[in-house]
């Protein structure tokens, strides 16, 4: 049996990564480290880290991969290895980044209603509803929960990163199961 550890990024403490700030109308981060983690896929087992680093993050260019593996930034259950290593069963793979994320409007996101089940706002455009891509803490999921208090929503539908409009959230998993 094998010991999961809790990321400081599926607690609280991932909001206080970083800050935020407001700059010629745009709501703006400061850039932080951020590590991605993964457990091995079975279809990596056997592969190098290079091998599924260019197959599953294609982002990466191979002279970066190389900077990062004799930076220690990457990582296989928290000890740096050797480029050449083999990805083994119940691995857990770690990359370490400098994020920089894009900024987005700096219009508050407007409380439409609210009881004890859910929460109804006005979603402003340009900024994406939860994590993803290039952006973490400039998403109304974060938003919300940084800036409003709002912690532990859960979506019950999304909008386009550029779309403006209604968002419904949930309070809890089960009224987000029975919205959906």
């Amino acid at each position: 049996q094998r010991n999961i550890q809790i990321l400081p990024q599926h607690t609280e403490e991932k909001y206080e990564e970083t800050e935020t700030y407001v700059e010629g109308g745009l709501r703006r981060v400061r850039p932080y480290y951020f590590t991605f983690v993964a457990h091995a896929k079975g279809r990596w087992v056997g592969r190098d880290l290079w091998s599924v680093f260019s197959k599953e993050f294609r982002a990466m260019p191979k002279p970066e991969f190389d900077r990062c593996m004799s930076e220690g930034l990457v990582k296989v259950n928290d000890a740096k290895v050797e480029p050449g290593y083999k990805v083994q069963n119940n691995d857990f793979i770690a990359h370490t980044v400098h994020r920089h994320e894009l900024p987005v409007t700096q219009q508050r996101i407007e409380i439409v209603h609210e009881d004890e089940d859910v929460l109804v706002v006005d979603k402003p455009p340009s900024i994406p509803v939860h994590p993803c891509g290039r952006y973490r803490h400039n998403t109304v999921l974060f938003i919300l929960a940084k800036e409003q208090g709002y912690k532990n929503l859960h979506t019950v539908h999304r909008l386009d990163r550029l779309t403006s409009g209604i968002l419904i959230f949930a309070k809890s998993a089960q009224k987000s199961r029975e919205l959906e």
